[in-house]
């Protein structure tokens, strides 16, 4: 009686997962050119109305705009001056008193400053490696941001596969737990292979417990980049648009490793401009202290007197002013002498210096960073690689192929609990390579993202 039931329920589970297996599509499948036209356009989209480019692209916008700032020259001074001099006891505006002899009047002043040659043009050329640095940033933020995006929809599409296939997999081995319930019940078996089959269902339950959790996470980290998308009711990059967008590059790679290089990483570049910033810091900081001049000139129009009441103690009367009363001019240039801040000099451009060689040991070291991390991605993708090619060409047909025959030989030698063991094993075997499908473009994203290669066109932001 159990062997017949049992019987039933193979041919039934044989059938259902031939059906699965033959309507199961491939990982790698494209979806031709118009979904490449319409992943260059989406792309666009989120190039252009994500916020954190659109940041990148008004702090580039802002340091250009800074570097053409930078040289800008001294504003002239105007002053003006309401002089009375020389007096007594105190200060007088009176102009007709004795006191006030004819030096009263208003000046008007004009000065300039001249900063000492030279340091306008190092400060415009930091400002212009400033904005390059900017430039740079930019681009490999820019890159960073795709990265993540693109990990993002892989790894989606990937704990979506792998928690399809647990549930699968968990009603396999409760499948198998009746059976060997059934043998344990019937003396055919003893209590452990039930046991064992039992608890490997609980943990296939938390197995799927956890990736549904991971899974959640990371839809709320593809909401990050989507967001624009959602309110203008666009449909979002699918991955598998990503995935023919990369499969392109990817063809790229067959040259092999030698034909890669890290001189385009922007990363790269970015440290270079900072080597660059330091050394025209060291050919300012040189020059600081040097004395900046200033220029001046200055008119006074004095007030007209053109007669005075003589006050003496014999007479009292209006006589002639023959003080001679006409306007007053000066021209002068003052000077910033380094008394103090020359004998520091030194301490200057010793900072200078060992903040450009800190900055091209920092380049170097990173360089040698990312040469490694470039091998060491290759390596990844081409191992994650070979080993998708090998379950898909071997060892799934492998699997699939006992599978079946072991259903066949069911009225042999065969047992059910042997089939739905076959089962298990296949279903973990392609558990298995969801994860590797997820390496092998996570490791390529890496190399593309290294060599500045993640977008069709190597314009910047």
């Amino acid at each position: 009686m159990y062997l017949f039931k049992y019987n039933h329920n193979l041919y039934c589970t044989v059938f259902a997962f031939t059906v699965f297996f033959a309507t199961n599509a491939s990982f790698a499948e494209s979806t031709g050119s118009a979904a490449s036209n319409d992943f260059a356009v989406k792309l666009e989209f989120l190039l252009s109305n994500h916020p954190e480019i659109l940041r990148l692209l008004e702090e580039k916008k802002e340091k250009a705009s800074e570097a053409n700032h930078r040289d800008t020259y001294p504003d002239p001074k105007i002053g003006f001056a309401y002089r009375s001099y020389p007096y007594r006891g105190g200060f007088a505006l009176d102009r007709a008193k004795t006191d006030t002899p004819s030096m009263t009047g208003n000046e008007i002043s004009l000065s300039q400053e001249i900063p000492y040659p030279g340091k306008l043009g190092t400060e415009k050329e930091i400002g212009k490696w400033e904005s390059v640095e900017t430039n740079f940033r930019a681009e490999w933020l820019q890159n960073r941001f795709l990265k993540n995006y693109f990990e993002s929809k892989f790894k989606i599409t990937a704990l979506e596969r792998e928690i399809k296939d647990l549930n699968l997999l968990g009603n396999l081995y409760r499948s198998l737990t009746s059976v060997r319930s059934s043998g344990f019940v019937s003396g055919k078996s003893g209590i452990l292979p039930s046991l064992e089959a039992s608890n490997r269902y609980n943990e296939i339950k938390d197995r799927l417990r956890e990736r549904t959790i991971v899974l959640k996470e990371a839809e709320t980290l593809v909401n990050y980049f989507e967001s624009d998308f959602i309110s203008e009711n666009i449909s979002p990059i699918t991955t598998t648009s990503v995935e023919d967008h990369l499969s392109k590059k990817e063809n790229q790679l067959k040259e092999g490793f030698e034909s890669l290089s890290i001189e385009p990483s922007p990363e790269l570049h970015l440290l270079q401009a900072n080597v660059y910033k330091a050394e025209a810091i060291e050919k300012k900081n040189s020059i600081l202290h040097f004395p900046d001049t200033e220029v001046f000139f200055s008119y006074m129009q004095r007030r007209k007197k053109p007669f005075m009441a003589d006050t003496g103690p014999l007479n009292y009367m209006i006589s002639d002013n023959t003080e001679f009363s006409g306007d007053l001019w000066s021209f002068g240039v003052t000077m910033r002498i380094p008394a103090w801040s020359g004998l520091d000099q030194p301490h200057l451009e010793q900072t200078s210096k060992h903040l450009k060689k800190k900055l091209r040991f920092e380049k170097e070291t990173r360089r040698r960073e990312l040469v490694s991390e470039l091998k060491s991605a290759w390596e990844a993708w081409k191992g994650n690689k070979d080993r998708l090619d090998e379950y898909e060409t071997k060892l799934l047909p492998s699997l699939k192929k006992t599978w079946v025959n072991s259903g066949a030989s069911l009225s042999g030698e065969g047992s059910l609990g042997e089939t739905i063991a076959f089962q298990i094993e296949l279903k973990e075997a392609e558990i298995k390579k969801n994860e590797i499908y997820f390496n092998r473009w996570k490791s390529l994203i890496r190399i593309l993202e290294i060599t500045n290669h993640l977008l069709n066109d190597k314009e910047n932001i």
